[in-house]
């Protein structure tokens, strides 16, 4: 796994194949995979797009692929989706305007804060396997 990123009831990764995969919560379709309702597994998430980020959000989650491109899912009842509708997406949809993006910021746990000051290594997770200590 290259990067992994976890909000209220949802957490997305993507392995080092650009494979992107959800889990937990999934009401509005912020996971991704075609569906609604909980997963407590990972799931994959649909289109067959090359990520090398993903970032889960509250109700909707957004990555950036390999080629640069944006794509977001889940809840848009505010357009947060950026697809120039107000219609929840439980699949990746392009955002609307034509530009790539490099990065997307997500904002960082406490926990996580204090170890990057304190010099702990970051936590490693492999889907599939049990959380290292």
């Amino acid at each position: 796994m290259i990067f992994l990123s976890a909000r209220s009831r949802t957490a997305c990764a993507v392995e080092t194949d650009g494979a992107a995969y959800c889990w937990g919560g999934g009401r509005y379709g912020q996971r991704g995979d075609g569906s609604n309702g909980y997963s407590y597994a990972p799931v994959p998430v649909s289109g067959g797009h090359s990520f090398k980020e993903v970032v889960a959000g509250k109700n909707h989650s957004c990555g950036v692929t390999t080629d640069d491109d944006l794509y977001c899912w889940g809840r848009n009842n505010s357009g947060q989706l950026g697809n120039g509708s107000l219609v929840n997406s439980s699949i990746p949809v392009a955002i609307a305007i034509g530009s790539t993006w490099g990065q997307l910021t997500i904002p960082v746990c406490p926990s996580v804060q204090e170890n990057l000051r304190n010099n702990r290594p970051p936590l490693k997770v492999r889907l599939g396997e049990p959380m290292e200590q």
